[in-house]
């Protein structure tokens, strides 16, 4: 159980069935449970995430270690890195591997700041900070809609625009010429896909 029985593809933690680019140097399988390699030795490490409820345990049968965190918060997974390495006195690899986004990223940053200052002062700020991903800006409009923060939803992509015009139609209100000046926006057209 706690010995490395296959490797794991270093930037990709759920890639069933795809050759491994690039192993892992700190995180492996072992038989139902991750395996990963610290400064103080090996862990054993398993995670859970049920949308609303995050779990993860970590220990060491070296140093008889360990640590279990239960949250039943959607952003539970947020600050449990903290909580792990404040316990176990040791950052754990596997949350760099799983990629959970952290409770002081940059899209919780401005989600707070949006929160705090309003838009058009959390975007001063925004414009001079590391980018955000088109996936997690996404995330903070729906976040933001359902707040019922309808004005603040709507970043610069395609998909942002569709969530805002969602937003729009949930809160039911029409879309206001404010927005684009009174000419259209201007989308790529998506191809018909051919029939079969």
């Amino acid at each position: 159980m706690l010995t490395p029985q296959s490797q794991v593809d270093a930037g990709c933690f759920n890639c069933v069935g795809r050759p491994i680019t690039k192993a892992s140097e700190s995180i492996a399988s072992g038989l139902g449970v991750g395996i990963e390699q610290t400064a103080h030795g090996p862990f054993f490490w398993h995670w859970g995430d049920n949308g609303d409820f995050k779990a993860f345990v970590a220990a060491s049968a070296g140093s008889r270690r360990g640590v279990v965190i239960f949250t039943n918060s959607s952003n539970g997974m947020m600050i449990i890195p903290d909580i792990a390495a404040h316990a176990l006195g040791d950052t754990q690899p596997a949350f760099n591997w799983v990629h959970y986004e952290r409770y002081d990223s940059p899209r919780m940053q401005l989600q707070q700041a949006i929160l705090d200052k309003g838009i058009d002062e959390a975007l001063k700020n925004y414009s001079a900070s590391q980018p955000i991903e088109e996936g997690s800006m996404n995330m903070l409009g729906y976040q933001l809609l359902a707040r019922k923060k309808f004005k603040e939803a709507y970043p610069k992509s395609a998909n942002a625009w569709d969530s805002l015009a969602e937003a729009y139609m949930i809160a039911g209100k029409s879309w206001p010429s404010s927005i684009t000046g009174n000419r259209w926006i201007s989308i790529p057209r998506i191809p018909t896909p051919p029939t079969c």
